[in-house]
């Protein structure tokens, strides 16, 4: 996966606090993706009828993350 496609979802859900699961496409078959489910950064909360939405399950944990894998971002302000 492209490092500004997985930084955008990043940024993005930083700034919303959630994302509708079918706005992401690949990102969720991205190891990258894996790490942030598996090390409790995100989560996935399905909606009743199906889909869901990804939501941040770790503030401070995904920002640190954020600045480590990007630390040359100006948008690390978060």
């Amino acid at each position: 996966m492209q490092n500004s496609t997985f930084k955008n979802f990043i940024n993005r859900i930083l700034r919303e606090g959630k994302i509708n699961a079918s706005l992401i496409g690949k990102i969720k078959q991205s190891s990258e993706f894996d790490t942030l489910i598996n090390g409790g950064f995100i989560e996935h909360l399905p909606a009743k009828t199906g889909g869901g939405s990804i939501h941040i399950k770790n503030r401070e944990a995904l920002e640190k993350y954020y600045k480590d894998k990007f630390p040359n971002d100006s948008d690390n302000s978060n």
